[in-house]
């Protein structure tokens, strides 16, 4: 149990960036997690710098780089094969978070290369992983720059038996 609690206060120290001298043993109990206010003080500090430098979220993102390309919303939304409701959804809501498909659809219609993707992709909480047949499919397909829908599903059929559609 003493070795595990030590792992995981090794793998804190590295996700928060603390050296050894700002990481006190004494200062880490399962219990601050309940409640903000028992955060450990030398942990205060490297959280509030982290959430001060918040990036922009999927919304506001997706639509800077909308602008970008000089696309109209019905461009896009025709293109992912959204409705008016979703595409205006997202538009009003600064934290709307798609599902993974309508993400990876979006990225597509914009006709992102595979680095802008990811960036996207992660800020609505989604990634293409390395160990999903039809996640790399559709990578390959990115960086082959093949972006329509209907190509992208006959090859990730005939390589894994599914469909974008069918990504979750």
């Amino acid at each position: 149990l003493e070795r595990r609690m030590q792992e995981r206060m090794r793998r804190e120290r590295e996700v928060l960036s603390l050296s050894e001298n700002d990481f006190d043993p004494e200062d880490f109990n399962p219990e601050y997690t309940r409640s903000s206010s028992k955060i450990p003080t030398s942990w205060k500090v490297k959280i509030d710098d982290l959430l001060e430098n918040t990036e922009k979220t999927f919304q506001e993102k997706f639509f800077e780089l909308m602008d970008e390309r000089h696309m109209k919303p019905s461009e896009v939304y025709n293109t992912a094969d959204l409705s008016k409701q979703v595409f205006s959804k997202m538009n009003s809501d600064k934290d709307y978070h798609p599902n993974k498909y309508t993400a990876i659809k979006l990225c597509l219609s914009l006709k992102l290369d595979i680095d802008q993707t990811l960036d996207l992709l992660s800020r609505a909480g989604w990634t293409l992983s390395p160990s999903s047949k039809p996640d790399l499919v559709v990578k390959g397909c990115i960086i082959n720059k093949e972006f329509k829908e209907v190509n992208i599903d006959l090859i990730m059929f005939d390589k894994c038996q599914t469909t974008l559609s069918k990504i979750k």
